[in-house]
């Protein structure tokens, strides 16, 4: 009886802690999307996402760099719906300028344990609505493509000036960009 009672003692404490994980990793995963949000790192905060979402939220935040800004998130409520679904309520104060008022919302967060990793699947009252056919300007800066070279296309290499205007546009199979160095 005594060794029955030990079993089911480290049988619920080993559950204990599985589900402590699980909920460490949320809060982790919680914070880490919503700072790198606040901050404006959005190619971070799509990391949070499902692979086919990241190129979209990335290419639908990637202007706001000047317009939003996020005074604070602040996480309210957490409701699990089960070992690996949650739905997370924040509520974020932000400003789109050219307007000078503090707005605040409450976005629920829905985020879904997939492969050992919590991935933040949908937000409903989000500040955004993100387009799904949207692409970034640079996929390669947040892993959007595998980096390399398709090799029956060309790589297009545009320069531009710290404005943003283009110097000069050159494809893959064009002479090399000159440089300042004598030969």
């Amino acid at each position: 009886m005594r060794a029955a009672s030990l079993l089911l003692l480290g049988l619920l404490s080993c559950a204990t802690a599985k589900a402590r994980d699980k909920m460490e990793q949320l809060q982790e995963a919680v914070e880490g999307y919503n700072e790198a949000y606040r901050w404006k790192n959005f190619e971070r905060a799509a990391s949070f996402l499902p692979n086919d979402q990241r190129a979209a939220f990335v290419a639908t935040y990637e202007d706001d760099d000047k317009s939003l800004h996020v005074e604070d998130c602040q996480v309210l409520k957490i409701d699990m719906d089960g070992a690996d679904a949650a739905a997370v309520t924040v509520r974020i104060r932000f400003m789109l300028l050219p307007s000078v008022t503090v707005e605040t919302r409450k976005v629920v967060q829905h985020w879904h344990r997939v492969n050992e990793s919590w991935l933040l699947e949908t937000e409903d009252n989000s500040i955004r609505v993100i387009d799904a056919g949207a692409t970034p300007k640079n996929p390669d800066a947040f892993g959007g493509t595998d980096g390399q070279p398709n090799d029956d296309t060309e790589q297009q290499i545009q320069v531009t000036d710290p404005q943003g205007n283009v110097i000069r546009n050159q494809t893959t199979e064009d002479e090399p960009f000159p440089t300042d160095s004598p030969e």
